[in-house]
């Protein structure tokens, strides 16, 4: 007798049923886990996995060289796959017809064996196993596992079914990850944007925003949020007068370390830049600055730019000589050309500069 007659035969020898007495609708579960509805027939009959064919599967498994027999409780757990499915319907009336038929399943498993006529709560989904053997059910998020105590059916008196909680209303699912998945679901979008990993069930499964870090607010650097806009020169008159004044004697007192050798004005659109040349705070001025021992110093001011930058020139030549950068003018010359061409551009007079 192969193992699918086997299976027939127990099934119509009610060995299946976990207890015939419990069919009478009388009897009530002592059992503390929740029981279903009698009357709704309809949901009920869902309550089981219903596996097809190729569905990934941990079956039990039995060595039928050492006469051990299919469908009893000393079986070992194997991976596979679900080659074939036979359904075997419940006496109408019987307190588990209610969950629909008995399934029994033909397995291939991983290394090769194979297995027919094995009844369904000896074939447990691949996902739902690893969920099992790797959460603790105190663990779960709006999921919890349901059994009928007083059926017969095998299945749901001894594996059972599972419910979440969504939007205030108890669902029922026929797989552990089914359930979870959905309870995740409902999770994230309540949540919204402020779902955290440790609020699902799944976490691996899901593509979560980035949330911002608790705590204080991180302060704002206003020049790196915004890297089209160019980066303000400093001051000047703050690095190199501390008094306030602009007249040359408060500046000669001035005596800042300092690490560069650069300070520069801002220049006005066509406007050379001068190394050494300081807009002043009065318009139209500029201050010709220069260093001695890392020190900062002043040459004057001055109307023209090209005079202020030529008297930088001539400090460092007779004091200290020239940094890395050099001159503004190697010539005379150029500091003349220069002249002129600042004179003509701003539309002054050779009286009004000297």
């Amino acid at each position: 007798m192969s193992n699918i007659d086997e299976a027939r035969a127990q099934l119509e020898e009610g060995l299946f049923d976990s207890d015939s007495s419990n069919d009478d609708d009388s009897q009530k579960s002592s059992s503390s886990d929740e029981e279903s509805d009698d009357d709704d027939t309809s949901s009920s009959v869902n309550l089981k996995p219903a596996l097809k064919k190729g569905d990934r599967v941990v079956a039990a498994w039995w060595d039928l060289s050492r006469n051990e027999r299919v469908n009893s409780t000393d079986g070992k757990w194997f991976s596979g796959k679900v080659h074939a499915v036979k359904e075997r319907d419940r006496y109408s009336g019987s307190r588990a017809s209610k969950y629909g038929p008995i399934r029994i399943y033909d397995i291939h498993y991983d290394d090769g064996d194979e297995l027919e006529g094995i009844l369904d709560v000896f074939v447990c989904p691949e996902k739902d196993h690893e969920l099992e053997n790797n959460t603790n059910s105190r663990d779960w998020k709006g999921v919890r596992n349901v059994k009928d105590r007083a059926s017969s059916d095998r299945y749901t008196k001894e594996i059972g079914w599972f419910v979440a909680t969504i939007d205030g209303e108890e669902k029922s699912f026929s797989t552990l990850y089914e359930a979870m998945k959905k309870s995740d679901e409902y999770t994230i979008k309540v949540k919204k944007g402020g779902v955290r990993k440790s609020d699902l069930n799944l976490p691996n499964e899901w593509k979560l925003p980035n949330n911002k870090k608790r705590g204080r607010p991180k302060k704002v650097n206003k020049e790196e949020d915004n890297p089209v806009k160019k980066k303000k020169k400093p001051d000047m008159k703050e690095i190199f007068d501390d008094t306030g004044s602009d007249s040359d004697d408060d500046m000669d007192g001035v005596s800042e370390p300092i690490a560069s050798d650069q300070v520069e004005s801002l220049p006005r659109d066509g406007e050379p830049n001068y190394t050494g040349v300081h807009t002043s705070t009065k318009i139209g001025v500029y201050r010709s600055l220069f260093y001695d021992k890392k020190q900062t110093k002043s040459a004057g001011s001055y109307m023209l730019k090209a005079d202020a930058a030529h008297a930088r020139d001539e400090c460092c030549r007779e004091l200290v000589g020239f940094p890395r950068k050099g001159p503004n003018f190697n010539t005379v010359e150029e500091y003349k050309i220069a002249r002129a061409r600042e004179i003509e551009a701003r539309g002054l007079s050779l009286k009004e500069v000297g």
